[in-house]
């Protein structure tokens, strides 16, 4: 009996452990701040389901409705932030997807002609080439560079993400460096107006029972080369 309730807390705790780590993920690969959102999401759905079983559970809780309200407000508001806004923007441009990942198929980063480094007309597009969606620096895009509706856009950047293989953890998993790739097509023409690579950070040192590990995303200097793009 002892071990079925043991079991029980157990299986009791991965349900609700769940939806935080689910959540957490979805809204790491919709921003740039992958961490910062993944926790904040995870968090905040950990706060709205326990708000509900103590809620359901207490009848204490039950008496004091406008606090239970509030706590789950608190907690919907990382996702409304990280995930329904994100979504709600994007939303327009689903519809293009297919002419965006067109244009940036032009090349690849293995055989593709010299950049032409002209001026980017109108606004810019990310797309991530692995997902084939659009990549989360859109919304680190600056204002003169993000678009407000699809005709807006004059240019697509491709994003060739990649990880680099340079080491193991105890003969277990691998220790990866994340790179990227950006090129920068005119929507019309389909001419090269920009290209550079990036490399991210390094792996952690150590990882827990050898699991694989990567090391962050740079998006930081991504997002400053493509905001620093002459464009008219």
């Amino acid at each position: 009996m002892e071990f079925l309730k043991k079991l029980a807390g157990v299986i009791g705790f991965l349900l609700f452990l769940a939806p935080c780590v689910i959540a957490g993920i979805y809204a790491g690969k919709l921003n740039t701040s992958g961490t910062l959102a993944g926790w904040a999401v995870g968090l905040g759905v950990a706060l709205m389901e326990g708000c509900v079983l103590g809620y359901l559970g207490s009848a204490k809780t039950r008496n004091n409705t406008l606090i239970a309200a509030g706590v789950m407000i608190l907690g919907l508001l990382p996702s409304a932030y990280f995930i329904g806004w994100q979504l709600l923007s994007l939303g327009p441009y689903k519809a293009h997807m297919a002419e965006y990942v067109a244009t940036a198929s032009t090349g690849t980063p293995d055989q593709y002609p010299s950049a032409i480094n002209m001026p980017v007309k109108g606004k810019l597009m990310p797309v991530d080439m692995k997902r084939k969606d659009i990549d989360p620096v859109f919304f680190d895009l600056s204002s003169e560079l993000r678009p407000k509706n699809p005709e807006e856009i004059g240019a697509v950047a491709a994003m060739w993400w990649s990880e680099r293989l340079i080491g193991h953890y105890g003969g277990r998993g691998g220790a990866y460096r994340s790179e990227c790739t950006v090129m920068v097509w005119d929507r019309s023409s389909h001419e090269l107006l920009a290209e550079k690579s990036f490399t991210g950070g390094e792996p952690p040192s150590t990882s827990r029972n050898g699991a694989s590990q990567t090391g962050s995303k740079p998006y930081e200097e991504i997002k400053n080369y493509l905001n620093n793009l002459p464009h008219r």
